[in-house]
């Protein structure tokens, strides 16, 4: 492992095989290939796992940090192009950079512990030098944790999630999710303007509103404010969503919305409830 910081912490890289999925698909009525929802998509996935514990002036005795990745990536599949086209898309999602797209799972996963150390050297080092509290230690130590999940792949469609917790001492910590939604097709990310028909926007945002309050187990949009729901009465849809077989769902993350003690916001809607607005000719159809 070439890593430059190498004295100063430990890492481990583990990789872990899965296995080929298969959809051959459907001959439909007029002789094409219709969308199998039953079958896997042919896309082999792998998981690169990193964890590191580095700590200030390499003594254990003061500030660390510690970061921890468990990254699920596209490995192999029949067409290269488009399978380059998802790994940047979902390196993007995952990394939250352009700069680790484009590289080796395992190279980008090393490169993002390089940078995660250096910036924590550079950002908590000097103040801790300045700063000598019965506290500090706490408040200066750093942790990270991100990982990521296949949540959907049949159907050409393929739904994935990053999910991070950061920890950046004291009260300073937050967890987002990214959701990202791919036509394998294409290997283009789907949004909601290739979902919905044109229009859409009113009605969802009031069916998301609507299922807010319903989860709330409140009446009225003015009780969700008084539960600390800032933007109810204007929220918009954020195109952070995912899909599987039984429908769509929202999320929006802590202090999106709402006051960040209330957590994300989840908000699952089927494609029943969605019907009026669907656009039927949208690679999702042969979901609904």
């Amino acid at each position: 492992m070439n890593i430059s910081l190498k004295s100063l912490f430990f890492i481990t890289i583990t990789a872990i095989s899965t296995s080929l999925f298969y959809s051959c698909g459907d001959k439909n009525n007029s002789g094409g290939v219709a969308a199998n929802t039953s079958k896997e998509n042919d896309i082999a996935w792998n998981t690169a796992q990193a964890d590191t514990i580095y700590y200030l002036e390499n003594d254990k005795t003061k500030p660390s940090c510690s970061l921890e990745l468990n990254y699920v990536y596209p490995q192999t599949f029949s067409d290269q192009e488009i399978l380059s086209k998802i790994q940047r898309e979902i390196a993007l999602a995952f990394f939250e950079s352009a700069k680790y797209t484009g590289l080796p799972a395992k190279q980008a996963a090393n490169i993002y512990i390089e940078d995660y150390v250096a910036n924590y050297r550079n950002e908590a080092g000097k103040f801790f030098a300045r700063e000598k509290t019965s506290h500090v230690e706490d408040y200066y130590s750093f942790s990270k944790k991100i990982e990521s999940t296949l949540i959907f792949s049949k159907a050409n469609i393929i739904s994935y999630q990053a999910k991070s917790y950061d920890d950046k001492g004291g009260a300073n910590s937050s967890r987002m999710y990214k959701n990202l939604v791919l036509d394998l097709s294409t290997g283009q990310p789907i949004t909601e303007y290739d979902i919905f028909l044109p229009e859409y926007k009113h009605a969802l945002n009031k069916i998301l509103t609507d299922k807010i309050i319903a989860q709330s187990n409140v009446q009225t949009m003015d009780s969700l404010l008084d539960l600390g729901y800032w933007c109810v009465e204007d929220l918009d849809s954020n195109n952070n969503f995912f899909v599987n077989e039984e429908g769509i769902t929202y999320i929006y993350n802590e202090g999106e919305c709402a006051a960040p003690s209330i957590g994300a916001i989840i908000v699952p809607i089927s494609f029943t409830e969605l019907r009026e607005i669907l656009n039927e000719e949208s690679i999702l159809s042969s979901l609904f």
